[in-house]
């Protein structure tokens, strides 16, 4: 009764598209009127149809010749609410057996997939791939055998052979992956047979200043990170860290603290935080909900939500295993939990350790051919002139000897 009351002041798309879906769950009598105010908010690009508050920016294309050219995926700060809203419109639509439109919204939400498969979030990832799961019972059928060859090829490489990925009844859900070697120029596609798949391309690039660094669609955060390094060869490193949520958020977003947040910083390899010492930050770190290691290595830690007072903490870490010679440049960034384009990336430097050798940071068992440990102090060293005289008097006095007698 309550929604039904208040369905028509509903400005958010998100909040109408799970009304509207809970209405039809419950046969509300003004289901039909629900679903056509959904419709008439919905939008649409090239990509299909979606719901948002904010137009989502999508891949840009261009036709250099008869076949289109791609750029990647761009961010948006506002993707997980989109994602979340259109899946509850897609919901809607099975829920009613609609046919039109569906197709359009299935296909959106399949351009909005991460490199390994997921969404922006958890909580949008599911909904997604419940309505995606859904769409697939009721129109699977559609297709009865699956058979699909795709190939491709580095517009750089020299390479004559073609090398298909095929995709059949038997792998249909397997996650397959192609190394593509010379990464430049363009990635050239092109597949035949029956079926569906969905293609994408993930690339990776390290820089070495942070105006280098690919900005988040919106800085929300303030992160500041101070390091200490001490202990034998800079066998401990404290880390100093400061994070709020900016002031302009309360006019730009409408909200004086964050959703769950996260952040995480990347250590030197060979190092690692104790985790009884992360769990043991939770009791006296305002708002942190959980902190780990992570591979990378990585250390997160969780906030159930980022405010205007900073929240400033430290923690250690310490080399347990000899590593030298390391990267200088390590990363750090904030992120809302279910909305990651709300974020602040940087990164910080580590210059001691870089010019640290393996001789510098390992102990004499594990070192035995290191200056540092592999030596004896001698009490006489002879030099090459000294040593060949005395053999030479050695000679001369045994001869002289021998002629005596």
């Amino acid at each position: 009764m309550y929604l039904e009351q208040h369905f028509t002041k509903i400005t958010d798309a998100f909040e109408r598209a799970i009304v509207t879906y809970a209405l039809h769950l419950t046969n509300s009598p003004i289901k039909d009127l629900a679903f056509q105010v959904l419709n008439s908010t919905k939008h649409k690009n090239d990509y299909g149809i979606y719901w948002s508050n904010w137009e989502i920016p999508r891949m840009k294309i261009y036709w250099p010749s008869k076949n289109p050219r791609q750029n990647w995926k761009p961010e948006s700060n506002h993707e997980g609410h989109a994602v979340a809203a259109t899946a509850y419109a897609l919901l809607t639509h099975i829920y009613r057996a609609e046919q039109l439109n569906k197709f359009e919204i299935m296909t959106w939400l399949q351009t909005q997939r991460n490199h390994i498969g997921g969404m922006s979030s958890t909580y949008d990832t599911l909904l997604a791939h419940k309505a995606l799961v859904l769409y697939a019972i009721g129109t699977g059928d559609s297709i009865q055998n699956y058979n699909m060859n795709i190939n491709f090829t580095s517009s750089s490489s020299n390479e004559l052979d073609v090398n298909y990925v095929t995709i059949n009844d038997s792998n249909i859900i397997q996650l397959q992956q192609y190394d593509i070697q010379n990464v430049w120029g363009n990635l050239l596609v092109d597949g035949q047979g029956t079926g569906y798949a969905l293609v994408q391309l993930r690339v990776e690039y390290n820089v070495e200043y942070p105006w280098l660094i690919r900005k988040p669609p919106y800085e929300a955060f303030n992160m500041t990170v101070q390091t200490k390094l001490y202990g034998r060869n800079f066998s401990h490193i404290d880390y100093d860290v400061c994070l709020s949520w900016l002031p302009q958020n309360l006019e730009i977003l409408g909200s004086n603290k964050s959703g769950h947040a996260q952040f995480q910083i990347q250590i030197p390899t060979g190092y690692r935080v104790e985790e009884r010492w992360l769990k043991e930050m939770i009791t006296f770190t305002r708002n942190l909900g959980d902190g780990e290691n992570a591979p990378g290595p990585m250390v997160n830690f969780l906030f159930d939500y980022l405010d205007l007072d900073p929240i400033c903490f430290t923690f250690t870490a310490i080399r347990y295993i000899p590593v030298a010679n390391l990267s200088r440049y390590y990363e750090m960034k904030v992120f809302e939990y279910h909305e990651p384009g709300n974020a602040n990336r940087s990164m910080y430097y580590l210059r001691d350790i870089f010019g640290l050798d393996i001789c510098e940071v390992c102990g004499s068992y594990q070192c035995p051919y290191c200056p540092h440990y592999a030596f004896a102090i001698s009490t006489f060293q002879a030099s090459p002139i000294v040593l060949l005289t005395i053999i030479s008097f050695s000679f001369i006095l045994f001869q002289s000897i021998f002629l005596a007698t």
